[in-house]
């Protein structure tokens, strides 16, 4: 992106697909990025409704754009539109960043990378996290941490050793049980789970929805500061790669 917010036929197009783009920050924070790297690149906000996801993923494969970025809400909806996939999007059925090449849509899961910058930055060795979902079997297949999974149902933990092949510290979510996680390096919440229970003091923490254990956590990263590892993992391996 130049100094007048401009692009030209040789600039590299991008679009950031949620429900309310204009009104995330990933657009603006990127594009930025962009423009003090002297880029000629740009990411544009593309307000869309699930009814007409299908209609625009489909025209984006002979569009001007290199790329997408796909918001939380529409990660699951994009998989059969996909024409290849890595090896996390096709065991999670997370999609977060499509590479548009010569008609093709590649997907890519960014979210479980900009994760681990996140932990790399803590100095991380040790994680829980809170819930036996996608987005936990995605991050599972990305890292190698020593992991614990905490969740209500034991059977969905088990699930996700199976499926990952991943040796997992699996233990029960309960308001009928103390919950410890005071000697983890950071416990990352991806679950909209009761966690009343948890009145330990934790050294970091993320969670992907409320900010249910904001008053325990002695760092809590929240989503604007999380933006910063994510946006630079998509400038890094989708736009520079």
């Amino acid at each position: 992106m130049n100094n007048d917010n401009t692009i030209d036929v040789q600039s590299k197009l991008y679009g950031f697909i949620a429900l309310n783009a204009s009104k995330n920050r990933f657009s603006t924070t990127i594009n930025s990025r962009f423009k003090s790297d002297g880029l000629n690149a740009m990411m544009i906000p593309m307000n869309i409704r699930e009814d007409d996801l299908f209609f625009t993923l489909s025209n984006s494969k002979n569009s001007k754009l290199n790329g997408l970025m796909i918001d939380f809400e529409y990660q699951n909806e994009v998989i059969e539109l996909l024409t290849s996939k890595s090896e996390v999007v096709e065991k999670s059925s997370l999609c977060d960043a499509v590479v548009i090449k010569d008609g093709n849509l590649h997907g890519e899961y960014l979210f479980a990378n900009a994760l681990n910058s996140m932990c790399q930055a803590l100095h991380v060795k040790s994680v829980a996290i809170i819930g036996a979902n996608s987005y936990t079997k995605a991050f599972l297949l990305s890292n190698s941490y020593e992991v614990a999974v905490f969740d209500e149902y034991i059977e969905d933990i088990l699930k996700l050793s199976q499926e990952t092949q991943k040796d997992i510290d699996i233990n029960r979510l309960s308001n009928e049980l103390h919950v410890e996680l005071s000697s983890y390096d950071i416990v990352l919440n991806f679950s909209s789970q009761d966690v009343s229970m948890i009145t330990c003091s934790i050294k970091n923490c993320f969670e992907l929805y409320e900010n249910e254990l904001k008053s325990v956590s002695e760092n809590y990263i929240d989503r604007d500061e999380f933006l910063e590892y994510y946006v630079d993992v998509f400038y890094k391996e989708i736009v520079c790669s």
